[in-house]
């Protein structure tokens, strides 16, 4: 792994104010790698790498690169949810989600544990689970649960204005059935179409007007 004059330099400040505040001597092997690894990530940090990237620079099998990040976020990181949040709508802005066969349910890579298993807890919560079966990186939801989750990280207005909408128009559908409709039909779509519908569900947490107008213009309420 190469690093830039800029990259050592940023790498050298941080490991010593790190290492010095354990205290000299304190740290074991294993400690010695997280730090390392987490502040490469840290100078690391204007490039988004996949832990295939990560495996291969640092010349580790990707299973210990999951360990190493996962452990990282805990040790080193304060638990914050609404940088994960934006994580996740980052992570379908990338066009790395897709249906399955039968338009039931989506599905999309989460290479990140942290927010795997933030994911995970909030579907609970909310009553519902995803299915991590085949691969576990790979996050399978149901489309009624997918709704429900976006309302969560949804900004309170969204749901607001929505709810102001729904008592507008003359449908029994509440507005997590009425996202769940807009969902299925971009589920509908052809492979150009699907991609761009499934970056309007992020207008919901970047402009959650514009999102809403769409929402009730395609599904006819």
């Amino acid at each position: 792994m190469k690093l830039s004059e800029k990259q050592k330099h940023q790498f050298g400040e941080l490991f010593l104010d790190r290492y010095l505040k354990r205290g000299f001597g304190s740290m074991s092997k294993s400690d010695f790698e997280l730090l390392i690894f987490d502040i490469l990530r840290v100078i690391d940090s204007g490039v988004h790498k996949s832990n295939y990237q990560w495996s291969i620079d640092l010349h580790i099998p990707e299973t210990k690169v999951r360990k190493l990040a996962y452990e990282a976020d805990l040790v080193y990181h304060d638990y914050d949810v609404d940088a994960l949040i934006k994580k996740f709508f980052t992570l379908l802005k990338q066009n790395i989600s897709k249906f399955s066969s039968d338009g039931k349910k989506i599905q999309f890579v989460v290479e990140d544990r942290s927010l795997r298993t933030m994911l995970y807890a909030d579907l609970k919560e909310l009553g519902y689970f995803a299915d991590a079966s085949h691969n576990g990186e790979i996050v399978s939801v149901e489309l009624r649960a997918f709704s429900s989750l976006l309302m969560k990280y949804y900004p309170p207005e969204f749901a607001k204005q929505m709810e102001a909408k729904v008592k507008k128009s003359a449908t029994t559908l509440d507005k997590t059935a009425i996202l769940q409709q807009f969902i299925e039909g971009i589920a509908k779509g052809t492979g150009e179409t699907i991609p761009i519908g499934i970056k309007d569900l992020i207008l919901g947490f970047t402009n959650p007007i514009e999102l809403i107008n769409k929402i009730f213009f395609f599904t006819n309420i």
